[in-house]
């Protein structure tokens, strides 16, 4: 698996706050740490999958296309990987080897679990929760960097 996943989801937090607000896709390459073609083909996805809307112009820029508490990184896994396969097969074991040609029957069910069970576990989180997170974090750190008070 790749990093897009992650990135999508650090771009719909960043948009959620109130200083993402109107954030070129240059601005947002810098938050990730990527390159801003790379921002936006996810963002594209991410529009495409109902989950952010971009505008262009002077006033433009990217928001949610619904609230945070309304996205969860199910969603946001669905919207980056269209076809997930989370747990993929090799593609060519031998079909005359005993193993070769059953291996990929008996791993189908375990994997399809480990798939579900993973996808379930992100639809419990949303974007909100995530940026409630970060929000935390930020304020943890900014509490620690502060001079003590006489």
């Amino acid at each position: 698996m790749d990093t897009r996943f992650a990135t999508a989801i650090h771009l719909l937090v960043l948009v959620s706050s109130p200083h993402g607000r109107g954030l070129s896709a240059e601005r947002m390459a810098r938050s990730v740490g990527t390159h801003p073609v790379r921002v936006r083909r996810i963002l594209a996805a991410l529009a495409r999958a109902g989950l952010s809307e971009t505008s262009r112009g002077r006033t433009g820029g990217t928001v949610l296309a619904r609230p945070a508490d309304a996205i969860s990184l199910g969603d946001v896994y669905h919207a980056i990987y269209d076809d997930p396969e989370l747990l993929p097969l090799h593609p060519d074991p031998d079909p005359r080897c005993p193993v070769g040609g059953a291996i990929s029957v008996a791993l189908l069910a375990p994997f399809a679990t480990a798939e579900a069970t993973m996808v379930d576990a992100l639809r419990a989180t949303s974007i909100a929760t995530v940026a409630a997170t970060v929000a935390a974090s930020v304020a943890t750190t900014r509490a620690r960097q502060r001079p003590p008070s006489r």
